[in-house]
């Protein structure tokens, strides 16, 4: 069921010199974010590296030599959400898998196709992407795992995973309102990182909790969890559809990325902060609105609520996204929670501090269809064009503000790749490569497993030609003088 892809590196003496030296200060600056990381990690239960509070220039929760050891910019909040090798990872995620953002294969991804699926989730728990293709798969995962976890579960793409659009290739989790879809409570001192993307969570139903997805960060740990390109909806939870917990002294992340969760009975998302735990959350261009009161109460259908007891605190970051409409208060926070929020429509809110910043609205966003769950933004809607670039694809001149831009595919794609097109894909063995604007300097192409594919290769600058009688689906990397990207192609 597992893959676990790897790649020739290149040898120093093959670089030129300014490619040498720049190797050397990114090498440099990997030994000594390695220090700095034995150094914070010493007397923890918890080797996982980016727990630990570091030097963080540009505050996108990337360390600063672990951006200069990546080749990534220490002073550029943007590129947290941009994917430096093409495989529909972005930098913040990677670097919480303490993956290599510029190695295509790296973390080591599970393809799911059939079978057990919470054996896979299981399986997963070690650092690797599961990967689950379109589809509806009943679901009710409960887990109490035994030390620190780092998963990843991706869904959004197409059969046979070369493709990754949630939009367009839907993956949907159904709890059949039989219990919670997600109920994860990580463990005591074990920093875990969990991360759900490109997936649709619905149906799931109140249990003894309340809540229809929970995910609990327990003693004396720093976690990190995020959604993206998430769509939460049709859960019928008594207090909320999604409940994250921080509880007894835990210093956690929350990233909330081009997710909506609206459309649940009861709160859209719950927290509650306890005994000094120290919690950071952020939502990005996400959407959370039309969640109301569960019929036998008239407590929840709040957008966002929390509290925090005993010396904990929360500060909570919106930009670019919709809290409205839900059937009581947009944000309700008790004492101890700070919210900050710019670019984005938000209704009522009360926290102990709010500050609004530039850019804020509170009016109808004027969804497609919300009664339908279609919380994408029509025609005329105020939200277009009104959010600030934050480093994630929009069209027109401004993003939107709310989950879903207008037009814009859900995969990640940088400027060079756009720039280069293979076809047609799938292939019949042989393939067309057209690059706009760099000259193609090599072309190599691998299999699943990692091996070189026998294959005829033509090139003339801007073309190239490739010929093989391989059939399956390969990676194929292109060197330009810009460096070098990657293309999932399936030779049929």
């Amino acid at each position: 069921m597992g893959l676990l892809f790897c790649m020739p590196l290149l040898s120093q003496s093959s670089l030129s010199v300014p490619e040498r030296l720049k190797a050397e200060a990114q090498q440099d600056a990997r030994n000594e974010y390695q220090r700095t990381i034995a150094s914070a990690s010493s007397g923890s239960n918890s080797p996982h590296a980016p727990t630990s509070r570091m030097l963080d220039n540009d505050n996108d929760w990337m360390e600063d030599n672990w951006e200069i050891a990546n080749g990534l910019d220490p002073s550029n909040p943007k590129d947290a959400y941009s994917d430096l090798d093409g495989d529909q990872l972005i930098n913040l995620h990677e670097h919480y898998l303490e993956s290599d953002p510029q190695d295509v294969l790296s973390p080591a991804v599970i393809s799911y196709t059939s079978g057990d699926l919470e054996e896979a989730i299981e399986l997963a728990q070690a650092g690797s992407v599961l990967r689950i293709p379109a589809g509806v798969y009943p679901l009710n995962y409960i887990e109490f795992p035994n030390g620190p976890i780092k998963l990843m579960i991706q869904g959004g793409w197409n059969e046979d995973f070369s493709i990754y659009d949630p939009v367009a290739y839907p993956t949907i989790l159904d709890g059949g309102y039989f219990d919670a879809v997600l109920y994860i409570s990580t463990d005591d001192d074990a920093s875990s990182q969990i991360i759900v993307d490109g997936l649709t969570i619905k149906r799931g139903i109140r249990t003894l909790s309340g809540y229809s997805n929970w995910i609990i960060n327990n003693a004396n740990s720093s976690n990190f969890v995020s959604f993206r390109n998430c769509q939460i909806v049709e859960n019928n939870g008594n207090e909320a559809a999604l409940a994250i917990h921080h509880w007894d002294g835990g210093s956690d992340r929350v990233m909330i990325i081009n997710s909506a969760i609206s459309g649940n009975y009861g709160s859209g998302l719950k927290t509650q902060t306890t005994d000094s735990s120290m919690v950071e959350w952020r939502f990005v261009n996400s959407t959370i609105s039309n969640n109301i009161n569960v019929p036998s109460s008239s407590r929840e259908g709040y957008g966002i609520e929390g509290f925090t007891i005993s010396g904990a605190s929360l500060s909570v970051g919106l930009v670019n996204s919709i809290v409205w409409g839900n059937e009581q208060e947009s944000i309700d926070f008790g004492n101890g929670i700070t919210v900050a929020a710019s670019h984005s429509n938000i209704g009522t809110v009360h926290a102990e501090i709010y500050t609004p910043g530039i850019g804020m609205m509170d009016t109808d966003p004027l969804y497609v269809d919300p009664a339908g769950f279609d919380f994408s933004l029509s025609v005329g809607s105020p939200c277009i064009d009104q959010g600030v670039d934050v480093g994630l694809p929009f069209q027109g001149n401004s993003p939107d503000i709310g989950a879903f831009e207008h037009g814009l595919s859900s995969s990640i794609e940088t400027p060079l790749q756009a720039s280069i097109s293979c076809a047609p894909n799938p292939s019949r063995g042989i393939l067309s490569i057209e690059s706009s604007t760099e000259v193609i300097l090599s072309l190599q192409v691998y299999d699943i497993f990692g091996r070189s594919i026998p294959a005829t290769i033509e090139q003339a600058l801007y073309h190239a030609t490739i010929q093989t009688v391989y059939r399956g689906l390969s990676t194929l990397y292109i060197e330009t003088a810009k460096g070098r990207i990657s293309k999932r192609i399936m030779f049929q």
